[in-house]
């Protein structure tokens, strides 16, 4: 919000000076004294000193890193009505993929015809030529790494992809292989949007009282493999992190999260922990 109020500041500010129009937000700031500094010693020569802050800043809070329990992340799967979403969210949370990574996935880069014996490998590249020249092109901030799907998942993802998917792809003659596609009439077939998932995500919220974002699942699933011991290389790895200090925040806070002592058993269930 303090962004856009920014924005809209700047954009007066600008034409004023350009075109000398009236700007309403030329006396929104309020003089007030310097803040207590931490390093009182080092800034006292701004003790007694004014400074200005604007009237229309809004405070924001931090909301941090959240880790779904095991009842909200069954509440969520279980609110789910169309078998696609609960596998989406089923994706994200058991192999920490980020909701673009996992909007970008195809038939081809699964390779849903080949299900391992414990856990399927896959390898997520943003620089495939397809996805470039694709108009449903998806960002992503890793380059190439391997995730890997439980067997379990993998198997649910075979079985919706010959009974649901393949219909689809045959019906409406789709010009494209993304795996996760709208299955509205409208726009039958249509790869997912960005827009539908955190729509799903609100609606699912509304209806249980379980807010959450897609990104929570990844979260969750850093945090648990961080509280298994998992090593911050390997970690790393596996989150497609570029600098290690990000992957150090689960490691951190691992510790410190009690609700995912009951999330590993729910992990290891699906094979994503092994003792």
């Amino acid at each position: 919000m303090n962004r856009i109020i920014s924005s809209i500041k700047d954009f007066y500010k600008y034409h004023e000076s350009l075109h000398n129009i009236n700007n309403p937000f030329k006396n929104t700031h309020q003089i007030i004294k310097n803040p207590a500094r931490v390093n009182s010693s080092f800034f006292a020569h701004t003790k007694n000193s004014l400074t200005t802050s604007s009237i229309f800043k809004i405070k924001e809070f931090d909301r941090g890193i959240r880790v779904l329990s095991k009842e909200q992340i069954e509440t969520i799967l279980s609110a789910c009505t169309m078998e696609r979403d609960r596998l989406l969210f089923e994706l994200l949370l058991f192999t920490g993929m980020r909701i673009g990574e996992a909007l970008s996935l195809d038939i081809n880069a699964i390779g849903i015809s080949k299900i391992a014996s414990c856990v399927q490998e896959l390898r997520m590249s943003s620089n495939t030529e397809d996805h470039q020249k694709g108009s449903h092109y998806r960002q992503q901030k890793s380059g190439v790494r391997d995730l890997f799907i439980p067997t379990e998942l993998m198997e649910k993802l075979s079985d919706y992809y010959e009974r649901i998917w393949l219909k689809m792809y045959e019906t409406k003659e789709m010009k494209h292989e993304y795996f996760f596609v709208s299955e509205f009439h409208n726009n039958l077939g249509e790869p997912l949007s960005y827009q539908a998932v955190w729509e799903r995500c609100r609606l699912i919220g509304k209806k249980t009282g379980v807010f959450f974002t897609p990104h929570d699942f990844r979260h969750t699933y850093a945090t648990i493999l961080a509280r298994n011991k998992v090593s911050m290389h390997k970690l790393r790895k596996l989150l497609g992190h570029t600098h290690i200090a990000s992957t150090d925040i689960y490691i951190q806070i691992a510790d410190k999260e009690q609700i995912v002592e009951d999330l590993i058993p729910f992990f290891e269930s699906y094979g994503v922990i092994h003792e």
